[in-house]
């Protein structure tokens, strides 16, 4: 039997209309500008250039044209008489050092293949380094702590005094307690102030002339370094250390120094304009602009390197030492081992992630004490043996929430795939399951939780391998569907949240979780990519009494999914109290000790009064078994090494009282409270915090030019297969109108517009209907809803131009839609037979009752060199109720990867039945 079925899929791709005008926008060395603005003066025509630096500028009468061509840093610069014709493209390229009008910016050039700069010129085009040029981390692990103290270094190649402001990351576990500036051999040391205290500092200070430095906590895990008054020929090194416990699973140890901040999806409103990086603040987000730096272009890498070493001195010895995302070099002195990083020029653009075991499998309690002024500090390790008993098999309930935002779109979605498979395919015939995918809103598989029966499991494979990541990343529709679902008594419910983390609402998230997780369910984190949001993936899961586990990009992601599943299958100890004894101990944190699952350990921090020994009692639950175990604790009267313990502890305290800010429902009195709570913490223990700054200034007088420093901005790198269009879509910004005579609109993708200097309402005009929404009156982006866009994009498949007006009436903006025709290359072809087999098999596995037969898969590629018709066949089973669904499920699929870049995509099916 031979049944064909063919689909073909049109996507509207632009035809000529008018006249046009087309070319590239080029740096002085020929490279393509991304998100270049091109403008016709006079009119409200425009556009950005694409990932190649091409723009299409179509529907233009006949005539004469000025046309601008600009970028933000990058200046300006007009050509006046060009000539466009009727049914004609006029080809125009920019290039050359004439486009770059400004005193100081940036400009990219290659000095390796493959491997671009960004550096600084003057209007002579003097090429020089920007001003950080190196960074260095030096570790040292004694026990389960780390002390790590990093070094940068900063320059001044310019004749005049400069500014400088560097956003990086640290551990998000981590006690900032050191911070240090030499101007060459001069220490200038740091002190903690409160944050607003330290910035009028550090104002005053460089407004007379002081060279300051000033650091300051934008999240636990992104700080910001300001220097001022950094002198010609100047040398300036900032040294800032910290300690953070080093992350123990079963004996295998695990060290992570983050190395890069990587864009954040920023909702809400906007409520003003920026200071720094590319968001502005939101009602949301008011730090959006501290905490999304700006970042390097696509192909392109920052000047500076980094060089990293870790010595290990645990005691005992250490063996399969690996990293996860460099390459290192390894030395051993008994058992202290030295590893370094492998090479001299090493990109900032992964986190270092250090793995290694060690020589014991026994039970192993470990605690660490200091003992200075009267008051005593400790931290205790407590891992139980490993045999404990299991408990009974449970139906479970699981809800798998993935992140399907732009910043997922590639590496990061294929581990997401690949890890809901290992997942959905170990799941028990008793237990439910419940998909959940967010970008821009969240939807979910099914409408309800559905068993894990075999023809289930496939379909919601199916689903899960349409999945792909384009648009925002509104995280709290995700948790607010995974977590609304009535709990069902007989089954435990387990959220596995699949994420990178890359947003910048991170506390309004956790307090949905922390105020609306139900009582029987458990929430567990998988962070995925080369730089994931540890801070949030740590915190989502202690909100939810589960662990985080990170997956890297050329990691096998089954091992998280097992490690994953060997926990929820093992015994968990819960209500842990512990028994001190006759020992004085206060303020132990944390306050509510979390459920311990195997292979993890137990990390306790707390104070002490006196010293002395005692036979220390821990206990809990296991199911509804009594569980406990004792230990003897010996705590010095006197001990004045591992100070770092007093940090440590003093983190862990503000960091409760974080936590304990997200219950307070915005009550005033309270939230002050923790908040003069955590800033005499940090103050006392000359910690960072959200409240304290690090601030050190020169005693002398260093410059009289003050007043007119150049303030320069450090790019960061995008973090290693991150998206650069699926994180900031194709265009990034526009022209203030004042400069062009027009507001300028770009499309960042097929769901959302972005308007921006835009200082009353907008109009958004569509065939059907006028809809009109409120501009906040600063100068800010402006995301046009979703609901809004399908209007806009019904019309544009009619019309091809889109007007927007502003309500003043003094000016017209068209918004054109002109779409290039894209082509596949062989790897985005080899991609899409992947996917629609993938889907296809997934699809037919579903079936109970089934035929022998074979599949016939034709699919008709544009390319580069025209359309190519690619024939595959594969052995499958077939029943004819379900080739419809395989049909609709690849149109579905062909729209979710393809159609939005313009593709026309030809498909047919047949199926021969044996």
């Amino acid at each position: 039997m031979v049944r064909c079925f063919c689909v073909v899929i049109f996507v509207f791709v632009s035809s000529l209309m008018g006249g046009a005008i087309s070319g590239h926008v080029c740096d002085t060395d020929g490279n393509p500008l991304i998100g270049a603005t091109v403008m016709i003066l006079g009119t409200s025509f425009g556009t950005m250039t694409n990932a190649r630096g091409e723009y299409l500028i179509e529907n233009l009468e006949p005539g004469n044209y000025s046309l601008r061509a600009g970028m933000v840093g990058m200046g300006e610069r007009t050509i006046d008489g060009i000539e466009v014709f009727e049914n004609q493209i006029t080809v125009y390229d920019f290039g050359g050092p004439e486009i770059f009008g400004v005193y100081l910016q940036a400009v990219i050039i290659d000095e390796e293949p493959m491997c671009g700069r960004i550096l600084v010129h003057r209007e002579n085009l003097t090429v020089t380094d920007l001003p950080l040029e190196h960074t260095s981390a030096s570790i040292t692990v004694s026990g389960n702590l780390q002390r790590a103290v990093v070094r940068q270094v900063y320059g001044n190649p310019f004749d005049t005094p400069i500014d400088v402001t560097y956003v990086f990351p640290l551990p998000n576990n981590g006690a900032v307690d050191q911070m240090n500036v030499y101007i060459g051999d001069k220490l200038i040391e740091g002190h903690v102030y409160e944050k607003e205290i330290a910035s009028e500092i550090y104002t005053e200070a460089v407004e007379e002339g002081r060279t300051a430095g000033l650091l300051v906590q934008q999240r636990p895990n992104v700080f910001t370094q300001k220097l001022g008054n950094i002198l010609p020929g100047d040398s300036i090194t900032v040294e800032i250390s910290y300690v953070a416990p080093v992350n123990i699973y079963e004996n295998e140890f695990e060290l992570v120094f983050p190395m890069v901040v990587a864009p954040k999806y920023i909702p809400g409103n906007p409520i003003g304009q920026g200071e720094m990086g590319w968001s502005d603040p939101t009602d949301q987000v008011p730090d959006a602009d501290r905490i999304n730096p700006s970042v390097y272009p696509e192909g392109k890498r920052s000047g500076y390197s980094i060089d990293l070493s870790v010595t290990i001195n645990v005691g005992i010895p250490v063996y399969d030492i690996t990293s996860v995302n460099h390459e290192i070099l390894v030395s051993e002195d008994n058992d202290v081992v030295s590893v370094s990083l492998e090479g001299d020029e090493v990109i900032p653009n992964r986190d270092f992630v250090l793995r290694y075991n060690v020589s014991s499998n026994r039970r192993e309690t470990g605690i660490l004490a200091t003992h200075e002024d009267h008051v005593g500090h400790f931290m205790l390790v407590l891992k139980p043996e490993e045999d404990l008993s299991t408990e009974n098999y449970f139906p479970r309930e699981y809800v798998f929430v993935v992140d399907c935002s732009g910043s997922m779109e590639g590496q990061p979605m294929a581990v997401a795939k690949e890890t809901m498979r290992h997942f959905m395919r170990n799941m028990s015939t008793d237990d439910t399951f419940q998909i959940v995918k967010f970008s821009n809103d969240a939807s979910t598989f099914s409408e309800a939780p559905i068993q894990a029966t075999r023809r289930n499991v496939n379909l919601g494979l199916a689903y899960v391998e349409l999945m792909s990541g384009i648009g925002g990343s509104e995280m709290l529709s995700g948790v607010r569907v995974a977590l609304g679902y009535p709990e069902d008594p007989e089954y435990d419910r387990y959220v596995i949240f699949i994420t990178d983390g890359q947003i910048g609402n991170e506390s309004g998230v956790l307090r949905v979780v922390r105020n609306s997780i139900g009582t029987r369910t458990l929430l567990w984190s998988v962070g995925v990519g080369a730089a994931p949001n540890r801070y949030l993936l740590d915190a989502l899961a202690e909100e939810g009494d589960g662990n985080s586990f990170y997956v890297a990009l050329q990691e096998d992601p089954s091992i998280a999914a097992s490690r994953i599943r060997d926990q929820l299958a093992g015994a968990v100890i819960r209500d842990i109290v512990f028994d001190w004894g006759d020992l004085s101990i206060s303020d132990v944190f944390p306050e509510e000790t979390p459920n311990l699952y195997p292979g993890e350990p137990l990390f306790i921090v707390g104070r002490y009064s006196g010293g002395g020994s005692a036979r220390v009692k821990v206990s809990g639950y296991i199911g509804e078994d009594r569980w406990s175990e004792r230990f003897r604790v010996e705590l010095p009267f006197h001990e004045e090494d591992n100070q770092a313990i007093a940090s440590y502890w003093a983190r862990q305290k503000i960091h409760q009282l974080e936590r304990y800010l997200l219950d307070t429902g915005n009550d005033e009195e309270i939230d002050n409270g923790l908040i003069n709570q955590i800033t005499e913490t940090a103050l006392t223990y000359q910690l960072l915090s959200d409240y304290t700054s690090f601030v050190a200034v020169s005693e002398e007088v260093r410059t009289d030019e003050f007043g007119n420093n150049i303030n320069i901005e450090i790019p960061v790198n995008m973090p290693e297969g991150m998206s650069y269009d699926g994180t900031f879509g194709s265009s990034t910004g526009g022209l203030a109108a004042e400069s062009v005579g027009a507001t300028v609109i770009t499309v960042t993708d097929t769901r959302r517009l972005i308007l921006r200097n835009v200082t009353s309402s907008v109009s958004v005009v569509t065939r059907d209907e006028v809809r009109t929404m409120p501009v906040a009156s600063a100068p800010a982006p402006v995301v046009i809803p979703d609901e809004e866009v399908s209007t806009v994009e019904t019309f544009v498949s009619q019309e091809r131009d889109q007007f927007v007006t502003l309500e003043s009436g003094a000016t017209v903006v068209m918004l054109s839609f002109a779409v290039s025709p894209s082509v596949l290359d062989e790897t985005e072809q080899n991609q899409l037979v992947s996917s629609i087999l993938n889907t296809s098999a997934a699809v037919f596995d579903t079936q109970e009752e089934v035929e022998d037969g074979m599949l016939i898969l034709r699919l008709t590629f544009p390319t580069g060199d025209g359309n190519v018709t690619v024939e595959l066949l594969q052995n499958f089973t077939e029943s004819s109720e379900f080739a419809d669904e395989v049909c609709q499920a690849i149109e579905d699929l062909l729209l979710n990867e393809v159609a939005y870049r313009g593709l026309t995509i030809e498909f047919s099916l047949e199926f021969v039945s044996s």
